[in-house]
């Protein structure tokens, strides 16, 4: 981190607003270091530079001022959208819909009230739902049952290949919620693996319903609901399910492989591990997120939120093998998490630092970093297929075997 951008989060959130406003209005954000890195974040999801460009050129703060130029960016994709859609051209629909939905969402994240929340994801549904119509293979969304509301997620199956298929869980980072992970999802998809992409408790949708990520607990029962929900799907092998997290979520998906034994593979991008140090130095805008999904309020409740989580006893437990993908000159998350997430989990552990790359590598994500970790999820999870079947064939010749008569399973 430079000298600058020390100055900058050493300030009060009301004075870095007051800056981050000033940047804004004279153009000179595009500039800076954590908006650089989120826009081209932005860009890896799906988003197009030059709309990008145009809402920040239209914004005048970095409040209500830049979530109103995301929502009327949005309105004029998806309003083109409509007619492109009305006139047959039905592949250039679909990825209208899609950036409609992405730049309404970038509007949360600027927004501080649950109201405007709630009407930034009115607006980007319908768009995301028409998207989702004309994807393919299919994005189901699902709904689970959770002590407050309900938690979300899209689940997707290959279109090609034997079943059962392994699947990976992909988790959510501090800036990211579902709707964005369609590029992650479609790399999986090309590797033979099935997805189911959570808004955890607190993100996204399933924060909207009111439920907040307050403890261990709470993450305990995402982590079952997603694996209950695979392991009792007939397209999916029981023994082969994966989760991955980026940012936060890295850090989210390693320690879900600590609270339940049920993955056979977990890996992280940009991952945290110290999470105080890291949020000390995080700007106001993105603090503000880690507030929202937990329901706490001040640095201190924060601080006692990760204590009571006891995140390296439960990163101990960690027995499955494990990825830790992270960009040398990572800037808000030092290259030095991954080495201290690597030490704290027991099983077979590799560490890859991306040389040159930012925190969550946005210069190579989708030219070469994602691959190879799919790749890498891949070759464990359909290893464990393999031995499924083998096992699964074994019991079934011993049945045979047993009533000396076939045995047929539908």
């Amino acid at each position: 981190m430079g000298i600058r951008e020390k100055m900058f989060v050493s300030l009060s959130d009301k004075n870095q607003d007051k800056v981050s406003g000033w940047l804004i209005r004279t153009g000179l954000a595009l500039r800076v270091p954590p908006f650089k890195t989120w826009l081209r974040a932005f860009e890896c999801w799906g988003a197009d530079p030059l709309e990008l460009r145009e809402a920040f050129a239209q914004a005048r703060d970095a409040g209500p001022s830049l979530a109103t130029s995301w929502h009327k960016v949005a309105k004029e994709i998806q309003d083109l959208a409509h007619i492109v859609a009305g006139a047959g051209e039905t592949e250039l629909a679909r990825e209208l819909y899609f950036r409609a939905a992405l730049y309404y969402l970038a509007a949360d994240w600027v927004t501080q009230s649950p109201r405007a929340s709630l009407r930034n994801y009115t607006s980007a549904m319908p768009c995301f739902d028409r998207f989702r119509m004309l994807t393919t293979p299919p994005i189901a969304k699902i709904d689970f049952p959770y002590p407050l509301g309900m938690l979300t997620a899209h689940f997707r199956l290959p279109l090609t290949g034997p079943a059962p298929f392994p699947a990976v869980v992909i988790l959510q980072g501090n800036d990211t919620v579902k709707e964005w992970m369609v590029a992650l999802e479609e790399l999986a998809l090309a590797w033979g693996m099935a997805t189911l992409t959570v808004d955890q408790p607190g993100w996204g949708e399933s924060g909207l319903t009111g439920n907040r990520c307050r403890s261990a607990q709470d993450l305990q029962i995402c982590a079952q609901l997603t694996v209950d929900f695979l392991q009792g799907h007939p397209q999916i092998c029981p023994d082969a399910i994966g989760i991955f997290g980026m940012d936060l979520g890295g850090l989210l998906a390693l320690y879900c492989a600590g609270l339940t034994p049920c993955f056979a593979a977990a890996a992280g991008l940009g991952s945290i591990f110290y999470v105080k140090k890291v949020w000390q130095r995080m700007p106001a805008l993105q603090r503000r997120r880690i507030y929202r999904y937990t329901g706490l309020e001040t640095p201190d409740e924060l601080a006692r939120w990760s204590d009571r989580l006891e995140i390296e006893a439960t990163l101990s437990e960690v027995r499955c093998p494990t990825l830790i993908v992270h960009g040398e000159k990572d800037t808000l998350v030092d290259p030095e998490n991954a080495c201290a997430l690597a030490g704290a989990v027991r099983g077979e552990t590799q560490v890859e630092i991306v040389p040159d790359e930012d925190h969550l590598c946005t210069q190579t994500l989708f030219a070469g970093v994602a691959d190879c970790i799919f790749n890498w999820f891949a070759d464990h999870l359909k290893r464990q297929v393999r031995r499924s079947n083998v096992r699964r064939a074994g019991w079934l010749a011993l049945q045979e075997a047993a009533f000396k008569c076939p045995v047929t399973v539908s």
